[in-house]
């Protein structure tokens, strides 16, 4: 019997293990089935996320891709829009261009629409600048960012040439914010980040006085209409006024807020102040009383100018906004809206033209302005300095326009905006013109296209009047006779062609090893030199070879009197012959990669330019010194060309078009072309023809086109190099 419970027992306990495993196997079933299923699920919420995570990437690469497509298709419109002569339309587009997405096509372009007179670089940001009372001279506080301590100078500059002629002593501490001239061009004051106020001597760069008061730096500072008192203003909120005699303070005006700029009437009776605050209020200058108060809601003025004529009050504000008001009874016109919560759209300087017909304001977004005084339209918007622009200034004369940017450059501009900056165009080649010529009547023009055609134009009446066939590859060099009678041309199938100037006859064929990169016509048309593997020169009446000049040439010309011929080598430098013997009289240089030579009118001087460096340099015949080095082109130079009163040069890169003075080395103006490869001037020196890359010849006035100081002479202080 026990042993019959004891089997049952053990029977009941090996069933519940049973069904205990059974239960057991059936939860890690459920289990394992449950795990499955959360697996499952998280691999298909990873599935999901990576599916959501590619459809983003997918979404971005095409908005990305869209949006570069859009950045494409806005430059290429720009580009076409430039071409029609519609800069405005141009400039939009190209602003509108996302800035991430701008590569070398947008700034090729944006330099290209350049349309600054001159560029001066001045190291290396520029916080503030003034015009001298007779527009011959600039002065501005530079600020050096590479060193840790910020260090701050003011340098003035020649308006014309662009050299630094002064720096200011002591400026070794941080201290430089604003700087103005004083009304006789005598003086200069400036207002820093050390509360003071300093007057210098405008010639010598001495400081003459230092006035201290202000308990914040000094961000604004201007002298008197008559020149008698200096009026500061301060991120203490104060405005004080100091007589410039004996430095004594004679006001201090409790205004509040952070003062960025400060104006005083023509008269010197009233003051105001703009302090990013939407009230504005007129002071009293002799008494510090408040006159009256302006009001713009919503609006945080930056600056503040009063008209030459006191008629109008101009305000430019933190957001973009510039209002113009009557001075008599304050009421105002809006000239830009701004854009409200942009604050890259900051008006940083204003200033009304000589007439105060005109307000030229500067702004975060890299352009100046010009307006209407009386009625707030726009009237032109200048393009090129690519960089916050912190000031702007009318010469003395209102045709120029000087404006600063934080990039440390200062561009002059052509203040009339009726003026035609694009020139004419002739059209008609169907690829870049290489090379172009005035007839010595200046009537007609000549030019030589890669299209391997010569093409004559009618200057007056601004058409094609000949196309001359023959040539069975690119032409690269083309020339005329002093009579006007004959055209030489050299061209990439060995040789070189002779042609009637009034029928277009091919007069005559001449073979020359290899490419034959130039020609010219000696002084007396009896004799043809033509530059390639060899400098070979030819009788111009039978065509019988007279000499060759070993070592080759890629540019050539002859001295005035014939008796000589400067080449230039892409491997031995530039030479001096002699045209009777072939003798190398004269080695002037031995850099390499030159492109184009000329001898000066008088014969004195040889200028030179070529691919390395992107400069011009002008050569004593005599001595064979090197008396000039031009800087101001950034891609390489492949076209010159002087006046026939020696006065200017024209130079031509792959970009623009620079007019230089001939004596100073100073860059008088550029010209944007789509490539220069050729250039010339009319024989009167009136107009400069530009052979372009699209296919395109440009006329456009020479000149004359002084600076802002009225006159094209620079100052003693010029230096060799200009920067």
């Amino acid at each position: 019997m026990t042993a019959a419970l004891l089997l049952v027992v053990i029977i009941l306990g090996l069933v519940a293990s049973i069904l205990m495993g059974c239960r057991a196997e059936q939860a890690r079933k459920k289990e394992a089935a449950a795990r499955k299923q959360v697996e499952q699920a998280l691999a298909r919420a990873e599935n999901a996320e990576r599916t959501a995570q590619e459809q983003h990437k997918i979404a971005e690469e095409r908005a990305d891709k869209y949006r570069h497509m859009s950045y494409i298709h806005g430059v290429a419109l720009a580009d076409v829009k430039y071409r029609e002569g519609n800069l405005r339309s141009a400039r939009k587009l190209l602003e509108s261009c996302p800035e991430d997405k701008r590569n070398w096509e947008w700034y090729r372009l944006n330099h290209v629409m350049d349309e600054a007179l001159v560029t001066f670089n001045c190291p290396p940001a520029i916080v503030s600048m003034a015009l001298s009372p007779d527009g011959k001279r600039i002065a501005s506080t530079n600020v050096d960012r590479s060193r840790d301590d910020w260090q701050h100078r003011i340098m003035v500059w020649d308006a014309v040439s662009g050299a630094k002629t002064l720096t200011l002593k002591g400026y070794e501490e941080k201290v430089f914010l604003r700087v103005e001239f004083s009304p006789d061009g005598k003086r200069i004051v400036s207002g820093g980040i050390d509360k003071t106020v300093r007057i210098w001597d405008a010639s010598s760069g001495e400081e003459i006085m230092r006035l201290e008061g202000h308990e914040k730096p000094v961000g604004s500072v201007l002298f008197s209409p008559d020149g008698k008192r200096i009026i500061s203003g301060s991120h203490d909120g104060t405005v004080k006024v100091w007589d410039t005699g004996n430095g004594r303070e004679l006001m201090a005006i409790q205004i509040g807020g952070f003062i960025r700029s400060v104006a005083v009437s023509p008269d010197g009776e009233r003051i105001i102040v703009g302090n990013f605050s939407s009230k504005i209020t007129e002071w009293d200058a002799a008494t510090g009383e408040e006159v009256r108060t302006f009001s713009l809601p919503d609006q945080e003025v930056s600056i503040v100018k009063y008209s030459p004529d006191g008629k109008r009050i101009a305000l430019g504000c933190k957001e973009g906004m510039i209002k113009i008001l009557d001075a008599a009874t304050g009421e105002g016109t809006i000239a830009t809206a701004g854009r409200p919560g942009l604050y890259n759209s900051m008006i940083m300087s204003l200033a009304f033209s000589p007439d105060s017909k005109r307000i030229v304001s500067g702004s975060m977004d890299h352009t100046v302005r010009i307006w209407d005084a009386a009625t707030g339209d726009e009237l032109t918007a200048l393009v090129g300095h690519g960089w916050k622009i912190s000031s702007v200034a009318f010469s003395p004369d209102g045709e120029r326009i000087v404006s600063a940017s934080n990039n440390g450059k200062i561009k002059i501009w052509n203040a009339d905006t009726d003026t035609d900056k694009e020139g004419t165009i002739l059209e008609g080649h169907e690829a870049p013109v290489r090379d172009i010529v005035f007839s010595p009547d200046g009537k007609q023009l000549v030019s030589a296209s890669y299209d391997k055609t010569i093409k004559l134009w009618d200057v007056s009446e601004v058409n094609e009047t000949r196309t001359l066939r023959g040539h069975e590859g690119p032409i690269w060099g083309v020339a005329i006779s002093h009579n006007g009678k004959c055209i030489a041309s050299g061209s990439s199938d060995k040789t070189v062609r002779i042609w009637d100037a009034a029928t277009g006859d091919e007069l005559m064929t001449l073979g020359q090893n290899g490419n034959v990169l130039e020609v010219a016509f000696s002084p007396d048309g009896k004799r043809i030199a033509s530059a390639g593997e060899d400098v070979r020169i030819w009788d111009a009446k039978t065509g019988e070879e007279v000499m060759i000049l070993p070592k080759g040439g890629s540019a050539i010309a002859f001295s005035p009197d014939g008796k000589w011929i400067v080449s230039g080598n892409i491997e031995h430098g530039i030479k001096i012959w002699d045209v009777a013997t072939g003798e190398e009289l004269k080695t002037l240089s031995k850099h390499q990669n030159v492109s184009s030579v000329l001898f000066s009118p008088d014969g004195k001087r040889v200028v030179s330019a070529g691919y390395g460096g992107h400069m011009i340099r002008i050569w004593d015949v005599a001595t064979g010194d090197e008396l000039m080095i031009l800087h101001g082109h950034k891609t390489n130079i492949e076209a010159l060309a002087i006046s026939t009163d020696g006065k200017r040069i024209v130079s031509g890169s792959f970009t623009v078009a620079k007019v230089w003075d001939a004596a100073t080395g100073a860059e008088l103006m550029t010209l944007p072309s789509n490539g220069s490869y050729g250039v010339a001037f009319s024989p009167d020196g009136k107009t400069i023809a530009i052979g372009s890359g699209d296919g395109n010849v440009i006329l456009c006035e020479s000149g004359p086109r002084p600076a802002v100081g009225g006159s094209n002479q620079s100052s003693e202080s010029t230096q060799k190099v200009v920067d």
